[in-house]
């Protein structure tokens, strides 16, 4: 098992006890560690599992997020730069890069992801 692999793991575990903060801080780790062109199906299913999680409990951060506002509050930086990451990372795995996942499937998740953003950007 690879670092990435590891913090996968790790992330999975934390997020399946209710963790996820600690979940987020995995994810982001192995984001950052990434050596590989593509994620696992499993790891997308785990990154994409937690974005709307993230979105949900983090809503101020995402809209400033979406708004792109150069002044954030210290407290909410760091969420807003880890859902960055998952939308980048998730973007680049996904969307951009097929992933071997059929399209409608691909084309579900693009639509989820930014529905959710654009509706939270409007709050």
């Amino acid at each position: 098992m690879n670092i990435v692999e590891e913090y996968f793991w790790q992330a999975d575990m934390a997020f399946q006890s209710n963790r996820l903060n600690e979940s987020c801080q995995y994810i982001c780790q192995a984001i950052e560690h990434l050596d590989q062109p593509k994620l696992t199906l499993e790891q997308l299913e785990l990154l994409w599992t937690v974005i709307p999680k993230v979105i949900t409990h983090h809503t101020r951060s995402i809209e400033r997020l979406v708004h792109h506002h150069q002044s954030m509050p210290i407290e909410t930086e760091d969420q807003a730069d880890r859902c960055w990451k998952f939308i980048h990372c998730f973007d680049e795995n996904l969307i951009q890069g097929k992933n071997d996942i059929d399209h409608i499937h691909l084309h579900r998740l693009q639509a989820d992801l930014y529905l959710q953003l654009s509706y939270v950007s409007r709050q």
